[in-house]
């Protein structure tokens, strides 16, 4: 095996391995659960570790890809396979079957949500592999075709998916991490290329060590390299931060930048992402206009989604799987409203923007019944009472329509009696096991001496708009998921209404109050006619429900400023109803006995098949292990390598040139210091100062110094065999280091891994100079 070709193979696997695995994380924002992409990444380890160990051995090529096309496929067999393949690693036609149900699956899910879809482990195993085969591909273009630079058409290609849908937003990590691979996977498998990315490097010319009769370093050329590492950085630098810092650019690249339908680019598929984009890029553009029919009040809060489930991301729709039914004349009925709590009937017309592109129905909660001319594909879902279509089959842009609403009017005293809420309401104060602390301890002390669960969401209330110091701000801070919500409660308490939203959702959910958020419009503008209501792009909104028994779903409005973000009024008496309250009030979840996978998870696989599953990925973590292991140990067995070669080799005598770079590498890796360019005397003087005062030592220092400058500046030199010597200054080397630097020395010599030009520091260079021999 070819030490030189196995450290080339290693490099190249190792930026193929991290450029699949940038690649597959941009898919990460699409679903909920992104656990997919270490399964992917595992898998990938597996094929590319295969092609480095073919390569390593010098195999044909033909073979190599044969070899990780048929890892690959035994890993997904085994992993995603439910027991089907021959001894869990061969396919077979029940594989191909499982194979084809996986892959329906996946398309039925993702055409009934909108981007962040519920977890399905169909769609993880069908993600996972995506980045298994683009773990393939990528080697096979990169290694065997040595087509680097067509690679980034089709990463292009692939990328061009998750940021479509995602309306343009990347994950900034992923971008990075992905531009740097690739640009490593071209320094490395385009050497000649890289090399003249800029101008040619004093010094770098150099293709081989200076020690051994022309040996190929297996760094060598890496210096050549930074002129493409250069432009790489700039080139990430520029596409980040450009989009921030140009005038006509309202949104950067990782907010998103319009949806790409057409139209005045406004459009809502994904509530709070889309949400996010208008209101950051302040849309002026009319979105809707509602009109008011047969005396209806004002319309306030347009409610498009509402959002269950809380996330180490933020809010989601949660998952709705069968929780949905066919629009008609009927509307489900309004969960957890009482006959006896007031309320009032209403009625609007509705004309969608044709530049709005929505899958969620513009809605004042809660609709009782709804009239359009093309009602295919439309769904009411009977928990929420929200209405959307089908994806695939289109938005509401454009669409007009008219609907009637129960408008709840309760009381304070309806709300401050109302009893605790029932145990269908515990999935509403979940939170995610990553919440700070600071959610709870904050709820408790704002909270403090309120004796009923309505009080207290109107001291959570008071202490956003006015107590405690909030700002209103559409600027983005640095950040995200929850360290962004423990700082907005803590030092910067500057935000905007998802901000708001969010946090007063879960300090009540801390509390133990019910509660969710929801998106939509807050307060539009009058328009033409009488009676007409026109929302912009500026107007969306999020805010927070809190469910009442008996009452429902009651809006609050912890957004302070802002036109329009009036918290909600009641009437203090029992007969007495505001005429026209900012509440929003919605049903409770229905109740459901039947046992249940975890939440938002749903599994096709039987006990046995996890069984076989959670082998086989024990094999596979083995797998991963020893990649790691690997291309950790390449540094060592270099070293070795050179060692070997230089101190009793062939007829086991040791050359003066080998003797000196042994004990410059040696110092360099234990960490005492070696500075080149200066003349032996004076680069080993450092040396000589740390190691110990012993007459042996200083004799073998001054023998090796002597050989040295006898071979280089004498007209004629013999050589001796320095084996001794060089055996008597490692043993001193490693007396005088400690046995961390000694562990480490070993696993990441910094010999192998420095470029060598001047490796001593500026202090060690000084002592050259204060330090006598």
């Amino acid at each position: 095996m070819s030490t030189a070709r196995a450290v080339r193979a290693a490099w190249t696997g190792l930026w193929v391995w991290v450029l699949a695995v940038a690649v597959g994380a941009a898919f990460a924002p699409l679903v909920v659960d992104s656990s997919f992409l270490a399964e992917g990444a595992l898998g990938a380890a597996a094929v590319v570790l295969t092609g480095i160990l073919l390569r390593a051995v010098a195999a044909p090529r033909g073979f190599v890809v044969a070899g990780q096309a048929v890892v690959g496929l035994g890993w997904v067999t085994a992993a995603y396979g439910a027991g089907t393949g021959i001894a869990g690693l061969i396919p077979t036609g029940r594989t191909l079957e499982e194979a084809r149900a996986i892959g329906q699956a996946t398309y039925e899910h993702a055409q009934r949500y909108a981007a962040p879809v519920p977890d399905l482990a169909a769609l993880d195993a069908t993600l996972a592999t995506v980045i298994i085969a683009l773990a393939l591909v990528i080697d096979v273009m990169a290694s065997e075709l040595r087509w680097t630079p067509a690679l980034g058409l089709v990463l292009l290609a692939v990328l061009m998916i998750p940021a479509t849908l995602l309306g343009g937003e990347l994950q900034p990590w992923a971008f990075v991490l992905g531009a740097a691979a690739y640009a490593g996977l071209l320094a490395v498998t385009r050497r000649d290329d890289a090399g003249s990315w800029g101008p040619r490097m004093v010094g770098t010319a150099d293709a081989t060590t200076r020690s051994g009769a022309g040996a190929p370093a297996p760094f060598a050329r890496l210096a050549s390299a930074l002129p493409a590492a250069g432009i790489t950085v700039v080139a990430i630098a520029v596409a980040m931060l450009l989009p921030a810092l140009t005038p006509t650019a309202s949104q950067s690249l990782f907010d998103g930048g319009g949806n790409g339908d057409g139209g005045n680019g406004t459009g809502l598929h994904n509530p709070v992402l889309d949400m996010r984009r208008n209101l950051r890029g302040q849309s002026p553009e009319v979105m809707l206009t509602v009109q008011e029919l047969e005396g209806s009040p004002r319309p306030r809060y347009v409610r498009l989604a509402s959002l269950q489930n809380v996330g180490d991301r933020g809010w989601t729709l949660g998952d709705r799987i069968g929780a949905g039914q066919e629009l008609d004349d009927d509307l489900p009925s309004i969960p957890g409203l009482n006959p006896g709590t007031d309320r009032r009937e209403a009625r609007y017309s509705v004309a969608v923007a044709p530049g709005f592109d929505t899958r969620w129905l513009p809605l004042v909660y809660a609709p009782t019944a709804v009239s359009m001319t093309d009602p295919e594909g439309v769904e009411v879902n009977r928990s929420m009472l929200d209405v959307s279509r089908i994806e695939r089959l289109g938005s509401f842009a454009g669409e007009t329509y008219t609907f009637d609403a129960t408008i709840a009017r309760p009381t304070e005293s309806d709300l401050r009696t109302a009893p605790p809420s029932t145990l269908t309401m515990s999935s509403y104060v979940d939170l995610p096991n990553s919440t700070p602390d600071v959610v709870a301890e904050r709820a408790e002390e704002v909270t403090e001496g309120a004796d009923n669960a309505f009080d207290r969401a109107l001291a959570l209330q008071r202490w956003f708009r006015s107590e405690g110091g909030f700002e209103y701000s559409l600027d983005q801070r640095a950040g995200s998921g929850m360290e962004t919500i423990e700082r907005f409660l803590t030092d910067d308490r500057v935000g905007y209404c998802e901000q708001f939203a969010t946090a007063m959702a879960m300090m009540a959910r801390s509390l133990g109050i019910p509660a969710r958020v929801s998106v939509g419009f807050l307060s539009g503008e009058p328009g033409r006619a009488p009676g007409a209501w026109v929302f912009r792009g500026t107007d969306m909104h999020a805010w927070p429900e809190l469910y009442f028994a008996g009452v429902g779903w009651v809006a609050f409005e912890p957004t302070p400023g802002g036109s329009g973000y009036a918290p909600p009024s009641f009437a203090r008496g029992d007969s007495t109803a505001p005429e026209e309250p900012l509440s929003s009030l919605a049903p409770t979840a229905a109740p459901n006995t039947a046992p249940t996978a975890a939440p938002g998870r749903e599994t096709g696989t039987t006990a046995a098949d996890d069984s076989a599953d959670s082998s086989s990925r024990g094999v596979l973590f083995l797998v991963l292990g020893a990649l790691a292991l690997l291309v950790l140990a390449i540094p060592a067995v270099v070293r070795a390598t050179r060692r070997h070669r230089r101190v009793g080799a062939g007829s086991g005598e040791t050359s003066v040139e080998d003797a000196w770079a042994e004990v410059r590498d040696t110092a360099t890796d234990l960490g005492l210091g070696w500075t080149d360019g200066a003349s032996p005397r004076a680069t080993v003087a450092p040396l000589r100062a740390r190691l110990r005062d012993d007459p042996e030592i200083r004799a073998a220092l001054d023998t090796l110094v002597e050989a040295v400058e006898r071979s280089r500046y004498a007209p004629s030199y013999e050589d001796v065999d320095l084996t001794p010597v060089v055996r008597r200054l490692r043993t001193a080397m490693t007396d005088a280091t400690s046995r961390g630097q000694h562990v480490l020395a070993a696993v990441l010599p910094r010999s192998v891994l420095a470029v060598r030009e001047t490796r001593g520091t500026s202090r060690e260079a000084d002592e050259v100079l204060s330090l006598r021999e």
